[in-house]
Protein backbone atom coordinates (compact mmCIF):
# COMPACT_ATOMS: atom_id res chain seq x y z
CA UNK A 1 0.00 0.00 0.00
CA UNK A 2 1.54 3.44 -1.16
CA UNK A 3 -1.00 5.49 0.44
CA UNK A 4 -1.75 5.90 4.35
CA UNK A 5 -5.66 5.40 5.22
CA UNK A 6 -6.49 8.33 7.01
CA UNK A 7 -8.52 8.22 10.22
CA UNK A 8 -10.27 11.45 9.43
CA UNK A 9 -10.81 13.33 6.13
CA UNK A 10 -12.29 16.68 5.66
CA UNK A 11 -12.81 20.55 4.19
CA UNK A 12 -12.12 23.35 5.70
CA UNK A 13 -12.45 27.34 4.16
CA UNK A 14 -9.21 28.45 3.80
CA UNK A 15 -7.89 31.55 6.15
CA UNK A 16 -10.79 34.52 6.44
CA UNK A 17 -8.32 37.23 5.39
CA UNK A 18 -7.00 36.00 2.39
CA UNK A 19 -7.76 36.18 -1.42
CA UNK A 20 -10.96 34.27 -2.62
CA UNK A 21 -11.56 33.62 1.22
CA UNK A 22 -15.17 33.12 1.07
CA UNK A 23 -15.23 30.72 -1.90
CA UNK A 24 -11.84 28.40 -1.48
CA UNK A 25 -11.48 25.53 0.71
CA UNK A 26 -8.52 22.95 1.80
CA UNK A 27 -8.83 19.38 1.52
CA UNK A 28 -6.79 17.96 5.10
CA UNK A 29 -6.63 14.63 6.51
CA UNK A 30 -5.40 13.15 10.03
CA UNK A 31 -3.80 10.31 10.61
CA UNK A 32 -3.59 8.98 14.47
CA UNK A 33 -1.16 6.86 16.19
CA UNK A 34 -1.97 6.32 19.03
CA UNK A 35 0.53 4.63 21.78
CA UNK A 36 0.64 0.51 21.83
CA UNK A 37 -2.02 -1.57 22.93
CA UNK A 38 -2.34 -1.42 26.56
CA UNK A 39 -0.12 1.43 26.90
CA UNK A 40 -1.68 5.08 28.25
CA UNK A 41 -0.57 8.24 26.39
CA UNK A 42 1.07 10.68 28.60
CA UNK A 43 2.39 12.67 25.84
CA UNK A 44 1.08 14.03 22.65
CA UNK A 45 2.47 15.46 19.73
CA UNK A 46 1.54 16.78 16.22
CA UNK A 47 3.15 16.74 12.76
CA UNK A 48 2.02 19.18 10.19
CA UNK A 49 2.94 18.03 6.35
CA UNK A 50 3.11 20.42 3.70
CA UNK A 51 4.07 19.07 -0.26
CA UNK A 52 5.91 21.76 -2.55
CA UNK A 53 4.86 22.94 -5.57
CA UNK A 54 3.20 20.31 -8.45
CA UNK A 55 2.84 18.36 -5.49
CA UNK A 56 0.12 16.89 -3.13
CA UNK A 57 -0.43 15.53 0.03
CA UNK A 58 0.07 11.84 -1.08
CA UNK A 59 3.90 12.63 -2.45
CA UNK A 60 4.47 12.61 1.41
CA UNK A 61 2.88 9.73 2.49
CA UNK A 62 5.83 7.14 1.86
CA UNK A 63 8.13 9.62 4.19
CA UNK A 64 5.39 9.87 6.45
CA UNK A 65 4.59 6.09 6.41
CA UNK A 66 8.63 5.71 7.47
CA UNK A 67 8.89 8.42 9.76
CA UNK A 68 6.20 6.72 11.62
CA UNK A 69 7.62 3.64 11.56
CA UNK A 70 11.00 4.58 12.83
CA UNK A 71 8.91 6.06 15.76
CA UNK A 72 7.29 3.56 17.29
CA UNK A 73 10.41 1.23 16.98
CA UNK A 74 12.01 3.70 19.86
CA UNK A 75 10.74 2.85 23.43
CA UNK A 76 10.90 6.57 24.37
CA UNK A 77 7.97 6.87 22.27
CA UNK A 78 6.10 3.91 23.57
CA UNK A 79 3.69 6.25 25.50
CA UNK A 80 3.40 9.09 22.80
CA UNK A 81 0.40 9.59 20.83
CA UNK A 82 1.40 10.88 17.61
CA UNK A 83 -0.82 12.75 15.01
CA UNK A 84 0.17 13.36 11.45
CA UNK A 85 -2.07 16.38 10.01
CA UNK A 86 -1.58 16.53 5.91
CA UNK A 87 -3.44 18.93 3.75
CA UNK A 88 -3.10 20.34 -0.25
CA UNK A 89 -2.87 24.04 -0.99
CA UNK A 90 -5.29 25.57 -2.08
CA UNK A 91 -4.55 24.84 -6.04
CA UNK A 92 -3.02 21.46 -5.97
CA UNK A 93 -4.23 18.03 -4.95
CA UNK A 94 -7.58 17.59 -3.74
CA UNK A 95 -8.19 21.35 -2.57
CA UNK A 96 -7.58 22.37 -6.50
CA UNK A 97 -10.99 20.32 -7.14
CA UNK A 98 -12.60 21.75 -4.86
CA UNK A 99 -11.80 25.13 -6.11
CA UNK A 100 -11.55 24.69 -9.71
CA UNK A 101 -14.70 26.97 -10.76
CA UNK A 102 -12.47 30.09 -9.32
CA UNK A 103 -8.76 29.35 -10.73
CA UNK A 104 -8.83 30.72 -13.52
CA UNK A 105 -9.48 34.10 -11.61
CA UNK A 106 -6.67 33.57 -8.86
CA UNK A 107 -3.30 34.35 -9.28
CA UNK A 108 -1.52 32.51 -5.78
CA UNK A 109 0.02 34.23 -3.41
CA UNK A 110 2.70 32.71 -0.87
CA UNK A 111 1.57 35.02 1.94
CA UNK A 112 -1.99 33.47 1.54
CA UNK A 113 -0.85 29.94 1.62
CA UNK A 114 1.72 30.89 4.98
CA UNK A 115 -1.52 31.87 6.36
CA UNK A 116 -3.58 28.63 5.02
CA UNK A 117 -0.99 26.81 7.19
CA UNK A 118 -2.16 29.11 10.13
CA UNK A 119 -5.80 28.11 9.81
CA UNK A 120 -5.14 24.37 9.10
CA UNK A 121 -3.24 24.38 12.64
CA UNK A 122 -6.13 26.38 14.19
CA UNK A 123 -9.42 24.23 12.29
CA UNK A 124 -7.81 21.20 13.02
CA UNK A 125 -6.90 22.18 16.95
CA UNK A 126 -3.23 21.53 16.75
CA UNK A 127 -2.41 24.13 19.40
CA UNK A 128 -1.16 23.91 23.15
CA UNK A 129 -4.72 22.87 24.02
CA UNK A 130 -4.26 19.53 22.13
CA UNK A 131 -1.11 18.59 22.13
CA UNK A 132 2.33 18.98 24.04
CA UNK A 133 4.17 19.94 20.67
CA UNK A 134 3.53 20.72 16.88
CA UNK A 135 6.35 20.15 14.94
CA UNK A 136 6.26 21.41 10.91
CA UNK A 137 7.17 19.22 8.27
CA UNK A 138 7.67 20.55 4.90
CA UNK A 139 8.95 20.31 1.32
CA UNK A 140 10.09 23.27 -1.32
CA UNK A 141 6.98 25.78 -1.32
CA UNK A 142 5.63 24.39 1.50
CA UNK A 143 8.57 25.04 3.55
CA UNK A 144 9.42 28.27 2.63
CA UNK A 145 5.60 29.45 3.53
CA UNK A 146 6.00 27.17 6.66
CA UNK A 147 8.40 29.70 7.33
CA UNK A 148 6.09 33.00 7.03
CA UNK A 149 3.75 31.38 8.63
CA UNK A 150 5.93 30.98 11.56
CA UNK A 151 7.20 34.76 10.83
CA UNK A 152 3.56 36.32 11.25
CA UNK A 153 2.55 33.82 14.46
CA UNK A 154 6.11 33.36 16.44
CA UNK A 155 6.20 30.09 18.20
CA UNK A 156 3.09 28.60 16.55
CA UNK A 157 5.33 25.89 16.04
CA UNK A 158 7.87 24.21 18.60
CA UNK A 159 10.18 23.08 15.88
CA UNK A 160 10.38 22.44 11.80
CA UNK A 161 12.22 20.48 9.22
CA UNK A 162 12.24 22.53 5.81
CA UNK A 163 13.26 20.20 3.18
CA UNK A 164 14.91 22.10 0.00
CA UNK A 165 13.22 25.71 0.95
CA UNK A 166 12.64 27.53 -1.99
CA UNK A 167 14.53 30.33 -0.14
CA UNK A 168 17.47 32.93 -0.95
CA UNK A 169 18.94 36.36 1.17
CA UNK A 170 18.84 38.00 -2.13
CA UNK A 171 15.25 39.33 -3.91
CA UNK A 172 13.97 38.93 -7.20
CA UNK A 173 11.85 41.32 -9.71
CA UNK A 174 9.04 39.87 -10.98
CA UNK A 175 10.48 40.72 -14.53
CA UNK A 176 13.69 38.50 -13.60
CA UNK A 177 11.91 35.61 -12.62
CA UNK A 178 9.58 35.23 -15.30
CA UNK A 179 12.28 34.74 -17.70
CA UNK A 180 13.17 31.49 -16.01
CA UNK A 181 12.47 28.61 -17.90
CA UNK A 182 10.67 26.47 -15.18
CA UNK A 183 7.69 28.75 -15.43
CA UNK A 184 7.77 28.55 -19.27
CA UNK A 185 8.02 25.12 -19.69
CA UNK A 186 5.05 24.11 -16.97
CA UNK A 187 2.73 25.65 -19.60
CA UNK A 188 3.98 23.52 -22.18
CA UNK A 189 3.78 20.59 -19.88
CA UNK A 190 1.31 17.69 -20.86
CA UNK A 191 -1.35 17.15 -17.89
CA UNK A 192 -3.88 15.33 -20.08
CA UNK A 193 -3.83 11.05 -21.09
CA UNK A 194 -5.60 8.48 -21.77
CA UNK A 195 -5.95 6.93 -18.96
CA UNK A 196 -3.38 6.53 -15.68
CA UNK A 197 -1.33 3.47 -17.40
CA UNK A 198 -0.50 6.20 -20.02
CA UNK A 199 1.05 8.84 -17.36
CA UNK A 200 2.83 6.26 -15.54
CA UNK A 201 4.59 5.46 -19.20
CA UNK A 202 5.29 8.83 -20.06
CA UNK A 203 6.73 9.98 -16.26
CA UNK A 204 9.16 7.10 -16.53
CA UNK A 205 10.73 8.00 -19.30
CA UNK A 206 11.02 11.95 -18.30
CA UNK A 207 14.81 11.72 -16.14
CA UNK A 208 13.32 14.15 -13.74
CA UNK A 209 10.46 11.45 -13.13
CA UNK A 210 12.76 8.13 -13.10
CA UNK A 211 14.10 9.53 -9.83
CA UNK A 212 10.75 8.99 -7.81
CA UNK A 213 10.52 6.30 -5.40
CA UNK A 214 8.10 3.66 -6.86
CA UNK A 215 5.70 4.22 -3.96
CA UNK A 216 6.09 8.04 -4.72
CA UNK A 217 5.38 7.64 -8.31
CA UNK A 218 2.59 5.64 -7.83
CA UNK A 219 0.84 8.26 -5.43
CA UNK A 220 0.79 11.07 -8.20
CA UNK A 221 -0.35 8.54 -10.97
CA UNK A 222 -3.31 7.45 -8.10
CA UNK A 223 -3.87 10.57 -6.51
CA UNK A 224 -2.54 13.37 -8.21
CA UNK A 225 -4.87 13.00 -11.20
CA UNK A 226 -8.85 12.99 -11.76
CA UNK A 227 -10.79 11.46 -14.05
CA UNK A 228 -12.35 14.03 -16.92
CA UNK A 229 -16.28 13.77 -18.21
CA UNK A 230 -14.54 13.14 -21.43
CA UNK A 231 -13.13 9.82 -20.27
CA UNK A 232 -9.60 10.75 -19.80
CA UNK A 233 -7.28 11.67 -16.93
CA UNK A 234 -5.63 15.19 -16.05
CA UNK A 235 -3.63 16.96 -13.27
CA UNK A 236 -5.43 17.90 -10.55
CA UNK A 237 -3.59 20.74 -9.94
CA UNK A 238 -3.93 23.56 -13.32
CA UNK A 239 -0.42 23.73 -15.13
CA UNK A 240 -1.57 27.56 -15.14
CA UNK A 241 -1.45 27.94 -11.13
CA UNK A 242 2.14 25.99 -10.73
CA UNK A 243 3.85 28.40 -12.78
CA UNK A 244 2.01 31.14 -11.23
CA UNK A 245 2.99 29.68 -7.83
CA UNK A 246 6.88 29.60 -9.18
CA UNK A 247 6.54 33.30 -10.02
CA UNK A 248 6.03 34.12 -6.58
CA UNK A 249 9.66 33.47 -5.98
CA UNK A 250 10.46 36.85 -6.29
CA UNK A 251 10.27 38.78 -2.52
CA UNK A 252 8.49 36.15 -1.13
CA UNK A 253 11.52 33.68 -0.91
CA UNK A 254 13.48 36.69 0.10
CA UNK A 255 11.68 37.58 3.25
CA UNK A 256 11.29 33.58 4.05
CA UNK A 257 14.84 33.43 4.30
CA UNK A 258 15.23 36.75 6.11
CA UNK A 259 12.82 35.46 8.69
CA UNK A 260 15.26 32.97 9.66
CA UNK A 261 17.09 35.65 11.54
CA UNK A 262 13.97 36.15 14.10
CA UNK A 263 13.01 32.55 14.91
CA UNK A 264 13.00 31.47 18.33
CA UNK A 265 12.58 27.83 17.95
CA UNK A 266 14.53 24.59 16.09
CA UNK A 267 14.65 24.95 12.51
CA UNK A 268 16.66 22.06 10.72
CA UNK A 269 17.18 22.46 6.86
CA UNK A 270 18.01 20.11 4.71
CA UNK A 271 19.24 20.36 1.56
CA UNK A 272 20.36 18.41 -1.58
CA UNK A 273 24.07 18.32 -3.40
CA UNK A 274 22.05 18.85 -6.81
CA UNK A 275 19.84 21.70 -6.56
CA UNK A 276 17.22 22.93 -8.96
CA UNK A 277 18.88 25.59 -10.86
CA UNK A 278 16.07 27.85 -12.12
CA UNK A 279 13.36 29.65 -10.06
CA UNK A 280 14.18 27.10 -6.96
CA UNK A 281 17.60 28.43 -7.11
CA UNK A 282 18.28 29.07 -3.25
CA UNK A 283 21.16 30.65 -1.01
CA UNK A 284 24.11 28.53 -0.37
CA UNK A 285 23.86 26.26 2.86
CA UNK A 286 25.86 28.47 4.88
CA UNK A 287 24.86 31.37 4.17
CA UNK A 288 20.95 29.88 5.03
CA UNK A 289 22.94 28.66 8.31
CA UNK A 290 24.46 31.82 8.97
CA UNK A 291 20.90 33.70 9.71
CA UNK A 292 20.84 32.05 13.11
CA UNK A 293 21.96 30.15 15.65
CA UNK A 294 18.24 28.21 15.83
CA UNK A 295 18.58 27.26 12.22
CA UNK A 296 20.70 24.11 11.53
CA UNK A 297 21.74 22.40 8.12
CA UNK A 298 22.80 19.40 6.61
CA UNK A 299 23.77 18.66 2.99
CA UNK A 300 22.59 14.93 1.57
CA UNK A 301 22.79 13.53 -1.99
CA UNK A 302 19.43 13.87 -3.87
CA UNK A 303 17.87 16.77 -6.18
CA UNK A 304 14.82 18.93 -5.07
CA UNK A 305 12.66 16.38 -5.45
CA UNK A 306 14.11 14.34 -2.65
CA UNK A 307 11.04 13.64 0.12
CA UNK A 308 9.57 11.66 -3.05
CA UNK A 309 12.96 10.78 -4.68
CA UNK A 310 14.29 9.16 -1.37
CA UNK A 311 12.23 8.81 1.71
CA UNK A 312 14.72 6.75 3.61
CA UNK A 313 17.18 9.16 3.89
CA UNK A 314 14.83 12.05 5.38
CA UNK A 315 13.63 10.03 8.23
CA UNK A 316 16.96 10.44 10.73
CA UNK A 317 16.85 14.29 10.09
CA UNK A 318 13.54 14.68 10.35
CA UNK A 319 14.04 12.16 14.10
CA UNK A 320 16.79 14.65 14.91
CA UNK A 321 14.95 17.60 14.87
CA UNK A 322 12.20 15.96 16.80
CA UNK A 323 14.55 15.10 19.51
CA UNK A 324 15.84 18.60 19.71
CA UNK A 325 12.00 19.71 20.26
CA UNK A 326 11.50 17.05 22.81
CA UNK A 327 14.72 17.65 24.68
CA UNK A 328 14.98 20.39 28.04
CA UNK A 329 18.53 20.30 28.01
CA UNK A 330 20.03 23.76 26.00
CA UNK A 331 23.59 21.90 26.30
CA UNK A 332 22.37 18.84 24.03
CA UNK A 333 20.08 21.28 21.92
CA UNK A 334 23.88 23.23 21.40
CA UNK A 335 25.71 19.56 20.57
CA UNK A 336 23.09 19.08 18.09
CA UNK A 337 23.74 22.43 16.43
CA UNK A 338 27.17 22.07 16.27
CA UNK A 339 27.35 18.57 15.40
CA UNK A 340 25.13 19.64 12.17
CA UNK A 341 27.93 22.44 11.00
Amino acid sequence: MTRLTPTYEGVISVHPITTNHDTMRLAVERHEFPPPSGSSATARIAFLWSHGSGFHKELLHPLMRRFIERLRSKSVYESTHIDFIAWDNRTHGDSARLNHEYLDQYKVLWFDLAMDTLQVIRKMALGKEGYDKLIGVAHSIGASTMLLAEFIQPNIFDGICIMEPVIRNWALGPAEVGRYPLITSTLKRQDTWPDREACRKTLRKNPVWRKLHPEALENYVNYGLYDTDEGKVKLKCPKKQESLLSQGATYDAYTSCMSLKMVSIPVHAVLCKQPMIDVTARSHPEDIGAQSAMVTVCVIDGWHTLPAEDPDRLVPEIERLTEVVLCNKENDKKNFRESRL
